[in-house]
């Protein structure tokens, strides 16, 4: 679950994205639930949807790009819990990252980004999860940056996988 990062925005194509890449290394089959513009509010609004359909045994969650900066943090983290909370009810495992950084004319994000990752890290440690530490594995660095810096590049979705499956 997640927003345009996890839909596959910023790699040169859908089969360079990171859910794809992820599936080919677990060797499991990941449905891809991102959309684009999603903000942690809509994982909330439709995990009961998610299990429902799917039953997963593990659950991958990346929200929050859309968040920072514009949500008051206590309410993102609160639909992550929602949707953790939910998760356990039905028996599926997640696991959530963390922020990644953020360029150019998002640059005005970075501090909420850094605030809501640590946020999220506390959330896994306080839940017992697994966290994808997206915003360590990036390390800040532009050059895992598609153009516009929201979105990573094809290096940068393949340190987001490799960075879930570590995780996983």
């Amino acid at each position: 679950m997640g927003d345009s990062i996890t839909e596959g925005d910023g790699a040169s194509s859908y089969a360079n994205s990171y859910v794809p890449l992820l599936s080919a290394r677990w060797g499991k089959t990941v449905h891809n639930l991102g959309l684009g513009g999603a903000y942690s509010s809509y994982g909330a609004a439709t995990i009961d949807d998610v299990l429902y359909q799917y039953n997963p045994r593990y659950l991958t969650i990346y929200y929050g790009t859309n968040d920072a900066g514009l949500m008051d943090p206590k309410d993102t983290v609160s639909n992550l819990e929602y949707i953790i909370w939910r998760a356990k009810e039905n028996g599926t495992i997640p696991v959530i990252a963390t922020m990644g950084p953020v360029f150019d004319k998002w640059a005005w994000r970075k501090p909420y980004m850094i605030d809501l990752s640590q946020r999220i890290r506390t959330l896994a440690a306080n839940e017992g999860l697994a966290c994808a530490d997206v915003e360590a594995a990036l390390g800040g660095n532009e050059s895992y940056m598609a153009e516009g810096g929201l979105h990573p590049n094809n290096a940068g979705h393949q340190i987001i996988a490799d960075t879930f499956y570590k995780a996983l």
